[in-house]
């Protein structure tokens, strides 16, 4: 994520601090071996990354490259 900032990718302050919450908590259930709760947040998540490209908040780069980590993620959780 801050990467993404680092390179200009994502600018705004308010949505790095939002999605990072939002992957922290992730990381949390994740923890917990809770996997509903895992997809119910990772689909929320990728609403967040619709609406901030939608409205040009994060680059095609970054909704791009979150997007991948999140389909991973769901994958694993789905198996």
């Amino acid at each position: 994520m801050f990467d993404l900032q680092a390179s200009g990718d994502i600018t705004d302050e308010r949505v790095v601090r939002t999605l990072t919450l939002h992957l922290t908590a992730i990381a949390n259930y994740e923890r917990r071996d809770n996997g509903a709760k895992v997809l119910d947040h990772m689909a929320s998540f990728e609403l967040l990354l619709e609406r901030y490209s939608d409205n040009e908040m994060i680059s095609r780069y970054a909704n791009y490259m979150l997007s991948i980590h999140a389909e991973a993620l769901i994958a694993k959780w789905t198996e």
